[in-house]
């Protein structure tokens, strides 16, 4: 793929894109530098791109402005469509998709990386990381406010990045009915030797299998300690667990 990795790849040039820029990015500056035209307009998707008239054209959904949630999507949303259009060149002339460029739903995927990177950029990210670690999943949200980006964006990209303490294991869930559906979960190697690899949309519970609780914390006695995971509330819907052995 492009000749080496993808991450180098996106990093080479969303660095030359934002590495003037303070936190949080402002996503308009970024598509304003590749010289895209941005329009607003009622559709079902909630963004797309083309290329028109030799220039980058994104559109962005109109319906539900102004909704709860719908500014950091949004914001997403915009830095995604950038992400297509690294994957373009000039040749002979006009805009072009890279002969290298991954094709169909590993393009998404990368674009949703890109997206991701252009929001916390590594430079920016480092520079946090290094007035302190992110040890809890209180101090995961703040910085996930900082940069304007969701959860689940933020802990991808310190998980991603190398971010995370290794004592501990942030899993994102979103509650439906009596289940915390799981929407993303950091799985290290000290977690592997102590349950299976959790599936986006398991049921939580069901994956840790909980024997008791104290307060709010839940636990389960395993060979040598406790596994213990304590629930934090990011917002109504979504519920941070925090995850740690606690050697016995």
């Amino acid at each position: 793929m492009l000749g080496h990795s993808l991450d180098n790849f996106l990093n080479f040039h969303i660095d030359k894109l934002t590495m003037d820029q303070d936190i949080p990015i402002d996503v308009f500056r970024v598509a304003n530098r590749i010289g895209a035209v941005i329009e607003e307009r009622e559709m079902i998707p909630e963004a797309a791109m083309e290329v028109k008239e030799g220039q980058f054209h994104i559109y962005l959904r109109s319906n539900f402005r102004g909704l709860p949630g719908t500014a950091l999507r949004a914001r997403f949303s915009l830095a995604h469509e950038i992400g297509h259009t690294l994957f373009f060149e000039q040749r002979d002339g006009s805009w072009k998709s890279r002969k290298d460029a991954p094709r169909g739903d590993r393009l998404e995927a990368a674009c949703h990386k890109a997206a991701a990177i252009i929001l916390v950029p590594s430079t920016a990210l480092s520079a946090e990381l290094h007035r302190g670690a992110i040890s809890n999943a209180a101090s995961l949200t703040e910085l996930a406010d900082r940069f304007e980006v969701s959860v689940e964006v933020m802990v991808r990209r310190l998980h991603d990045f190398g971010g995370l303490n290794g004592d501990w294991a942030p899993v994102l869930t979103r509650r439906n009915g009596n289940d915390f559906e799981i929407e993303y979960a950091v799985y290290p190697p000290w977690l592997k030797s102590h349950l299976g690899e959790p599936a986006r949309g398991a049921d939580f519970l069901s994956w840790m299998r909980p024997t008791h609780h104290s307060g709010e914390v839940l636990g389960r006695t395993l060979p040598g300690g406790q596994l213990e995971a304590e629930p934090f509330n990011s917002n109504g819907s979504k519920t941070i667990f925090e995850l740690r052995f606690r050697s016995s």
